[in-house]
């Protein structure tokens, strides 16, 4: 389903607080596929990154879990690929490693981070 007021407001988002990106997937021990912040089609990969992005989860039983740590929203259409755990992602030169990937429903991954360096 076409999410156009979504799509609109995301490219709001991304133009205000878009980071370039560059992401990288292991295929084989040492085989990558990147796709870097600057591509070579001319455009940029960019994402919406939280160093401190605050988590609650409830569960059923009436508690919750609570966690803070990096994430960053990217666009489906901005990847080749579905992202998946253990890919790696650079922003402003600090190395991530993605930990969980999940679909926002509206056209984007959440990617959670883990820092690697």
């Amino acid at each position: 389903m076409p999410w156009p007021l979504a799509d609109s407001v995301n490219d709001v988002a991304e133009h205000l607080f878009g980071e370039p990106i560059s992401y990288a997937r292991r295929l084989a021990r040492d085989t990558w596929i990147t796709q870097a912040a600057d591509r070579a089609d001319g455009t940029t990969l960019t994402g919406i990154f939280d160093a401190a992005y605050q988590s609650i989860d409830m569960r059923g039983d009436g508690t919750s879990a609570a966690s803070v740590g990096p994430k960053v929203d990217i666009r489906k259409a901005a990847l080749s690929f579905a992202p998946v755990r253990d890919d790696k992602v650079s922003i402003a030169g600090v190395r991530y490693s993605v930990n969980r990937v999940h679909d926002d429903g509206r056209n984007a991954w959440q990617l959670f981070l883990t820092r690697i360096g």
